[in-house]
């Protein structure tokens, strides 16, 4: 059996294959990025129902705001450290998050 390929057809396979694969590319960022604001939301709304301008109410746990979630708890620290919104303790107690304006001003 004889196959006759021309050269055109061997790059046209080739730049199919580079196409198909950035628009995976693509469709994976976009997918990621759509679940990322997901759970900030998700993260951002209950820490709005529980943080409260009162002693012992302005910061929550990783693991408290994780479980609530159902994420994991590097999830949360992530999600957590790039809310515009959520801030990270610097007091006494590690891994404990706030609200911007009430935790911290």
């Amino acid at each position: 059996m004889c196959t006759n390929t021309s050269n055109s057809e061997i790059w046209v396979t080739i730049l199919g294959g580079i196409i198909a694969g950035i628009i995976l590319l693509i469709v994976n960022y976009i997918s990621k990025k759509i679940q990322e604001e997901k759970d900030k939301k998700k993260v951002f709304d209950y820490l709005r129902s529980i943080v409260k301008d009162e002693e012992g109410k302005r910061w929550v746990s990783t693991r408290k705001i994780a479980s609530y979630n159902k994420l994991p708890e590097n999830r949360v620290r992530y999600i957590c450290s790039i809310h515009n919104n959520l801030v990270l303790s610097t007091g006494d107690k590690e891994d404990m998050w706030g609200l911007q304006g009430i935790s911290r001003d």
